[in-house]
């Protein structure tokens, strides 16, 4: 449903562009858990709505895509769901807002055959470097792609700062997320 949702914004911003209008961006969040869903309110006013911690979560992620460049973010949870029908890719490693545990964060590329560009390849290798405190290593794969891949202007000045100040011995890559 989000990679139609994306689709069919793509296509009306065609048009939109068309007629001298910015285009309109969208952000995604996507998570798997259990909700209370149904009317909720008051006599005088009723809505049909959702709430719950799994709710929390989808709105975390759904603003994380502004930090990152990216559309469509999926939790850990999700991705187990999903299991290989997607081409998902690690973005981060987060505590998001709200929570002590930290927990995968993946975008959505695709669906399963979808076959990545070259920046999106060299943001994984990249990722990876990072995630292995090889921030020279992550920065010369982040930097030679990031014209073309957000996310890797994101980790590209996050590793410089690393670099510049470099963590403590135990350090394991999660980010806290301080922003909705």
């Amino acid at each position: 449903t989000a990679l139609n949702m994306v689709g069919a914004l793509d296509r009306f911003n065609e048009s939109w562009i068309a007629k001298g209008h910015d285009p309109i961006a969208i952000g995604i969040g996507v998570n798997s858990d259990e909700v209370i869903s149904g009317n909720m309110g008051s006599q005088k006013r009723m809505d049909y709505t959702v709430i719950g911690d799994g709710v929390n979560v989808a709105s975390r992620l759904e603003g994380l895509n502004k930090q990152y460049g990216t559309t469509v973010l999926v939790s850990h949870a999700t991705r187990e769901q999903v299991g290989g029908e997607f081409r998902l890719r690690c973005v981060d490693h987060v505590i998001l807002k709200g929570k002590t545990d930290a927990t995968p964060v993946y975008e959505v590329l695709g669906i399963k055959d979808y076959q990545p560009s070259a920046a999106e390849l060299a943001f994984e290798t990249g990722f990876d470097a990072y995630l292995r405190g090889e921030f020279d290593a992550a920065i010369t794969m982040f930097a030679a792609h990031v014209d073309e891949a957000p996310p890797c202007r994101v980790f590209a000045a996050r590793c410089e700062a690393l670099r510049a100040n470099p963590p403590a011995a135990d350090w394991n890559g999660v980010w806290v997320a301080s922003d909705k």
